[in-house]
C-alpha cells in the first residue's frame, strides 16, 4: 500500500476499483502557526517554506519543531500532492475527528470544512464531524491543502486516517 513520502503520495499503480480505498497516510508538508490556502502555492508566487513534515494521522502536540515540542493548541496547514492513477475518475475523501476545525481543498477547490477555522479560541468554532468530500481526478497531480485550527481540545491535528476511494 502506498504511503506519502516528503509530501507526495504516488497512486499511479493503485487501481481504486480493484484495490479499494486507501488511507492517505504518511509525511505531509507541515506549516506550523500558518493558515495557508491554495493561492499560497499558485505558480505565480514563491511557495512558502514548510516548517517540515508531519506524519498523518497524528497530532501536533509534542511534535518537535526546531528542537522544541509544540503545544496542543494552535493552527497549522498541511499539504499533500497526490499523483493519481491515469484516466478521469470521481474520487471521495472520508474525513473524521479532526481537532477542532478544518478546511480542505483539492486542486484549488474547497471540498470540505467542519467548524470555523480561527487563529484564536474566540475566532474558532470547533466541530467534530464525519465528512465525505467528492472531487475529480484527471490524471494530473492534485494538491490537497488542509488548514486545521485547535483551540478547544487537548491535542490538535488529524487523529484518524483520511481515506481516499470511489464515491460509493
Amino acid at each position: 500500500m502506498p504511503v506519502a513520502t516528503y509530501g507526495v503520495l504516488d497512486l499511479t499503480g493503485w487501481d481504486m476499483p480493484r484495490d479499494g480505498p486507501i488511507a492517505i497516510n504518511g509525511q505531509w508538508e507541515f506549516s506550523w502557526d500558518r493558515l495557508l490556502s491554495p493561492e499560497d502555492f499558485s505558480p505565480s508566487v514563491t511557495p512558502p517554506e514548510p516548517s517540515g513534515f508531519m506524519t498523518l494521522p497524528g497530532v501536533w502536540k509534542g511534535h518537535q519543531l526546531h528542537g522544541l515540542p509544540l503545544p496542543g493548541h494552535g493552527q497549522a496547514s498541511f499539504r499533500l500532492r497526490l499523483l493519481p492513477q491515469p484516466g478521469e475518475h470521481q474520487l471521495a475523501l472520508r474525513i473524521v475527528a479532526v481537532n477542532a476545525a478544518y478546511r480542505l481543498w483539492a486542486g484549488g477547490k474547497l471540498i470540505a470544512e467542519s467548524g470555523v477555522v480561527g487563529n484564536t479560541a474566540e475566532a474558532e468554532t470547533p466541530l467534530r464531524s464525519l465528512v465525505l468530500a467528492r472531487f475529480e481526478s484527471r490524471a494530473a497531480p492534485i494538491d490537497l491543502v488542509l488548514q486545521v485550527s485547535n483551540h478547544a481540545f487537548h491535542r490538535g491535528g488529524v487523529q484518524n486516517a483520511i481515506m481516499l476511494g470511489l464515491p460509493d
